[in-house]
């Protein structure tokens, strides 16, 4: 029988960032649909031109903290998570996604100066 460890098949990389390491990966195709159909929600929500409701502010926090959740996952800290949370707490999505970049296509040639590590 075949025996299949989906842990060998994910595309992690060990990375040291700000001095810690982190074992970062891709996120996986489910976390992915996930975060489209959260992104359509929110982006409806945002698109009301009423004044929302105490339920749809609600709802946009919990949107909000999802998505956070989920990208933590995808940094893990060797600990309780607390490192991963501070660091992605501290990037906003352009750095992420140079972060990304850098971590699995290699380093671009303006790397030192548009990485959030070197700053």
């Amino acid at each position: 029988m075949l025996e299949i460890n989906t842990g060998q098949l994910r595309n992690s990389k060990k990375v040291l960032i700000d001095g810690h390491e982190y074992s970062v990966r891709r996120p996986g195709a489910g976390e992915m649909l996930a975060i489209d159909q959260l992104n359509r929600e929110a982006t409806k929500l945002s698109a009301k031109k009423e004044v929302p409701t105490a339920a749809e502010e609600q709802r946009a926090k919990d949107i909000a903290n999802k998505l956070y959740d989920m990208t933590v996952k995808w940094f893990d800290d060797g600990g309780d998570g607390t490192k991963s949370r501070e660091l992605l707490y501290s990037l906003d999505n352009e750095a992420l996604a140079k972060m990304f970049t850098m971590i699995f296509n290699g380093e671009p040639e303006d790397a030192k100066e548009a990485s959030p590590t070197t700053a």
